[in-house]
C-alpha cells in the first residue's frame, strides 16, 4: 500500500488539514513497523473561539461550504452523533442520515434512540441493513487491512460509509480528557513512589491510535470525509477545552472524577437538547463474536494501539490563536 502523508497528500479530512498524525514526529498515516511511536499534532486557531454550541454550528457551516454534494451523518443514536446532527440542523443545513441496522435486530436497543431522535426532529433517515456476523466472517479482514484496525466495531462504520454516495460525517474526535498520575524518576532512572502526591496528577487529552483507523480508511480510499467532527477545526477543540464545565473538570472541581467521559453528556446538554440515555455500543449482543474477531485482528495490528497524551496546559497553548 502506498503510504499517505496527512496534510500533504490525499483528501482533506480536517479543516486545512490541521490535525496531523503519524509516527516518530512525522505525519505518516500508516504504521510500517511495531517500533514506531504514535504521534499527533493540532493546528492553531485563527480566531478566538465561540461557545462550544456556536463552534459546533460553525463547524457544520465550514463543512457545508467545502462540500458540493450530499452530507451524510452516520448516526448511531449516541450523544456524540446526535450532537453532530443537531449542529447541522440548528445551523439550517439539511443532511442525510444513515443508520446501520443489523440482521436479527442485534442492535435494535441502540438504533431505537436514532429512530426516536429523527422522529422527534422530523427528519428522514435511511436504514442500511447488514448481516453483521457474516460481514465479520467475510469482509471485515479486508477493511482491517486497509485501515490497520483491530476493532471489529470500527470496521462497521467503514462499511456504512461505503454504502452512501456523498460526504460522510462521523460523530468522533471528541476531546477525551483524563487525569493521570505522573511518575517521576530519580537520577538513576528509577520510578519514585508518588501515589499520594496530588501535585503529580495532571489532565491530558488522550488521542488513541486505533481511533485514527477511520482517518487511515478514508486516506486509503482517497475519499473526502469528516472522520472526527469534534476535531475538524482547532476552534471547536479549543471551545470545548474552554467550556466552563470542562474547566471545572480539569481544575479538579469534580472530586475523584478521572475522565471527561463521566461528564460529557452534561457538557453537551448545556448546549443542545439531548435526552439522558444509557451508553450503548450496539454490539452488546455479540460480545463473544466481537472478542473472537478482535483476537484474530490483534495478531496483525496489536501494535496499532498506542496513546498520545497532550497536557491540557500544552493543548491550550498550542490551540490558542
Amino acid at each position: 500500500m502506498e503510504l499517505q502523508v496527512v496534510g500533504h497528500q490525499g483528501p482533506e479530512l480536517t479543516h486545512n488539514s490541521h490535525f496531523k498524525f503519524g509516527y516518530n514526529n512525522k505525519p505518516e498515516a500508516f504504521r510500517t513497523n511495531p517500533e514506531q511511536n504514535w504521534w499527533v499534532k493540532y493546528g492553531r486557531s485563527r480566531r478566538r473561539p465561540l461557545s462550544f454550541r456556536d463552534e459546533c454550528m460553525e463547524t457544520a457551516r465550514t463543512i457545508r461550504a467545502k462540500v458540493t454534494g450530499d452530507i451524510w451523518i452516520l448516526f448511531s443514536g449516541g450523544v456524540d452523533s446526535e450532537t453532530v446532527l443537531r449542529s447541522f440542523l440548528e445551523a439550517g443545513i439539511s443532511v442525510k442520515i444513515a443508520v446501520a441496522r443489523y440482521k436479527d435486530q442485534i442492535n435494535l436497543h441502540d438504533i431505537s434512540w436514532a429512530v426516536l431522535t429523527c422522529n422527534e426532529l422530523g427528519v428522514p433517515f435511511q436504514f442500511f441493513d447488514l448481516d453483521l456476523l457474516k460481514f465479520w466472517r467475510d469482509e471485515a479482514l479486508s477493511y482491517a487491512e486497509i485501515s490497520q484496525c483491530f476493532s471489529p466495531q470500527l470496521l462497521v462504520t467503514m462499511w456504512l460509509s461505503d454504502q452512501i454516495i456523498g460526504y460522510p460525517v462521523l460523530g468522533s474526535g471528541e476531546c477525551l480528557f483524563r487525569r493521570e498520575q505522573i511518575v517521576p524518576v530519580d537520577s538513576a532512572g528509577k520510578s519514585q513512589d508518588q501515589s499520594q502526591n496530588q501535585n503529580n496528577r495532571k489532565w491530558f487529552l488522550i488521542e488513541k491510535e486505533r481511533i485514527a483507523s477511520w482517518y487511515r480508511f478514508f486516506l486509503a480510499r482517497k475519499r473526502e470525509a469528516c472522520p472526527g467532527f469534534f476535531q475538524y477545526t482547532p476552534e471547536i477543540m479549543l471551545s470545548y477545552l474552554r467550556d466552563p464545565l470542562v474547566q471545572k473538570l480539569v481544575n479538579d472541581h469534580f472530586g475523584d472524577t478521572q475522565s471527561s467521559e463521566k461528564v460529557k453528556l452534561r457538557i453537551y446538554q448545556q448546549h443542545f437538547d439531548l435526552k439522558t440515555r444509557p451508553k450503548y455500543t450496539g454490539f452488546e449482543n455479540v460480545q463473544e463474536e466481537d472478542a473472537r474477531l478482535r483476537s484474530l485482528l490483534k495478531l496483525s495490528y496489536s501494535h496499532s494501539d498506542q496513546i498520545f497524551r497532550t497536557s491540557c496546559i500544552d493543548l491550550e497553548r498550542n490551540l490558542a490563536p
